[in-house]
């Protein structure tokens, strides 16, 4: 079992998606981290635009470019990656 999956990402992210414009789907190093496109296949049924970013590296400065809020969701590693991007403690 990969990291993603003993997470219900569908019912997150559906509970999230009324609030939010489109969605990156990405992946931190962690070993047991889902793949951005994995998660971004799980996510299709949603009704904004699901964008598969790739790494966090690549995800992060892409999401960044858009206007609003960005919001983080998914595990602690992959808030760490972010926050470690953004040079945060």
């Amino acid at each position: 079992m990969g990291f993603g999956e003993d997470k219900d990402v569908r019912e997150i992210a559906g509970a999230l998606a009324p609030q939010v414009d489109q969605v990156f789907t990405t992946r931190c190093a962690h070993p047991r981290a889902a793949s951005s496109a994995s998660i971004a296949e799980a996510l299709a049924h949603l009704d904004v635009p699901v964008c598969e970013a790739g790494p966090v590296e690549k995800a992060l400065p892409r999401a960044m470019t858009e206007e609003g809020l960005l919001v983080v969701a998914g595990s602690l590693y992959l808030a760490g990656a972010v926050r470690d991007l953004l040079g945060r403690p």
